[in-house]
């Protein structure tokens, strides 16, 4: 018995799944309207139970009214409970379960929540099994972007074309994301994941790609960089360079035409190496990591992808941001958490503090004195320096990416769970421990006490960033990253 509650134009039933025994199959909804005497019947026949049909517990109907439309203009729609496995702070995918007519969806999507980077929505019709989609590729934020919480997104007809627009979307932002590594002055090394080794030239100008990591002929310097081409040296023979002359992949004279490489990143943030001579030589390596091209073995058998590391990243007072995505990093929150869906700026920028080889502090920026630590089970960036701040440096080979082990409670890492808090968790490979470093300002070697004031690093961050302000906006995050490239870093 309710009062009067206007219009119906949907209803939803569940139950809070509690008791010994709360399955519920549904067979019908009867609606009696006492005032005007109108009788509503709604044909269920559905599970609500965790362990029958799909398991859910709670679900909608659409009242059918004659002459009045399925549901109001634009809905917010309701998530199933299967929506606790989207991960916000990276890719993720969750199910809308919703009785809107499919017309007025292909209209209007609303999220109301701040801090969601909107890639794309598909929408699949059960009935028709059509699959429609929405591009977006925006920020709903009122901190970034325009501002703007919800947009208007229409149906992209043409599938194939969508997604080759959606490709080159996503390699352009990958490259924005690591490109600056590749600047000049930059000391490199190339990971091949189907050798497990690393790229090396030797003396006579040969290459493989089964180097150790620790191995002298795997380091390249960057000596020229001009958009995304760019000359590698190698850093023990500086009278050679990688270099692709007629497919051959080999050592040369450095600043040769056939020493120029055009990077040309992939969405899985790995790097092919074009000649920017010949387009289409590619630097490629079989399963043996000999040099190779694709006549000469079976296109399985070879590699042509790259995982790029950049030395020196965490030296003692660097600067550095640890994106969680493309467009997302791990910031610390006025209140003293940490979340992995912070913007990619001042405020998500960390300098490090170096105790030992491997062994690091990470001190917020914006907020100096406040450290990333892991204590009593939990995560924030409340530390004052203490051994509660120490962290193991755990490189990642297949993905450049780094994680954070504490060194007071070893298996521990800094994690994140699906809404974006950090939190400590055992280290797995499913992605919520991967934090990839951009360099903001390269540190130096000096021991601790010797390094600049949070003062003093502040206002050379703010100097780049006013030098950043005055370049193209094809230029501007390269330079802000790139600011300092030339200072000394092994």
């Amino acid at each position: 018995m309710v009062g009067d509650i206007g219009i119906l134009f949907k209803i939803r039933i569940g139950h809070t799944n509690s008791g010994s025994s709360p399955s519920w199959h549904c067979k019908e909804i009867q609606l009696w309207n006492m005032s005007s005497g109108k009788k509503f019947y709604i044909p269920v026949q559905r599970w609500l139970a965790r362990d029958q049909e799909d398991g859910e517990i709670c679900r909608e109907f659409p009242v059918l009214n004659k002459g009045q439309p399925m549901l109001p203009g634009t809905l917010e729609c309701w998530n199933s409970s299967k929506c606790v496995h989207f991960c916000l702070w990276g890719k993720g995918r969750f199910r809308i379960q919703t009785t809107i007519s499919i017309e007025e969806l292909l209209q209007f999507f609303k999220r109301t929540r701040n801090g969601w980077f909107l890639d794309d929505v598909i929408i699949k019709d059960p009935i028709t099994n059509h699959e429609y989609t929405f591009f977006c590729h925006r920020w709903l934020d009122q901190g970034e972007d325009d501002g703007k919480i919800s947009r208007e997104l229409y149906a992209t007809d043409n599938s194939i074309i969508f997604a080759r627009q959606k490709l080159e979307l996503n390699r352009k932002e990958t490259w924005a994301a690591e490109r600056w590594k590749f600047m000049k002055g930059n000391t490199l090394q190339f990971y091949n994941r189907l050798t497990g080794g690393f790229v090396r030239l030797h003396p006579d100008g040969t290459v493989d790609a089964v180097g150790e990591k620790t191995d002298k002929y795997g380091l390249f310097d960057v000596i020229f960089n001009k958009g995304n081409i760019c000359i590698f040296q190698s850093h023990e023979m500086r009278h050679l360079s990688l270099a692709v002359d007629n497919s051959n992949v080999t050592g040369m004279a450095s600043g040769g035409a056939c020493t120029e490489l055009r990077v040309l990143y992939q969405p899985n943030r790995c790097a092919l190496l074009e000649s920017a001579l010949v387009p289409g030589q590619i630097v490629t390596f079989d399963h043996l990591g000999k040099t190779a091209d694709e006549s000469s073995a079976g296109y399985a058998d070879l590699s042509k992808e790259f995982v790029v590391f950049v030395k020196g990243v965490f030296l003692n007072s660097a600067v550095v941001l640890l994106a969680t995505s493309l467009c997302q990093a791990l910031c610390l929150q006025p209140d003293g958490s940490c979340t992995g869906v912070g913007s990619q700026s001042e405020k998500s920028y960390w300098k490090v503090h170096k105790i030992s080889s491997g062994i690091c502090m990470f001190e917020s920026v914006k907020n100096a004195q406040m450290y990333l630590r892991i204590r009593d089970g939990q995560c924030d960036g409340t530390g004052t320096g203490d051994t509660d701040c120490h962290f193991k440096i755990k490189k990642n080979l297949e993905n450049a990416s780094i994680s954070l082990e504490s060194m007071k409670s070893p298996g521990l890492f800094v994690g994140l769970q699906p809404d974006g808090q950090a939190k400590p968790i055992i280290y797995t490979k499913n992605g919520n421990v991967f934090f990839y470093p951009q360099v903001i300002k390269f540190g130096r070697e000096n021991p601790m006490g010797m390094s600049a004031t949070a003062s003093q690093e502040e206002e050379k961050i703010h100097e780049s960033k006013n030098q950043q302000e005055t370049l193209p906006e094809s230029e501007a995050k390269c330079s802000l990253l790139s600011s300092a490239a030339n200072s000394n870093r092994k």
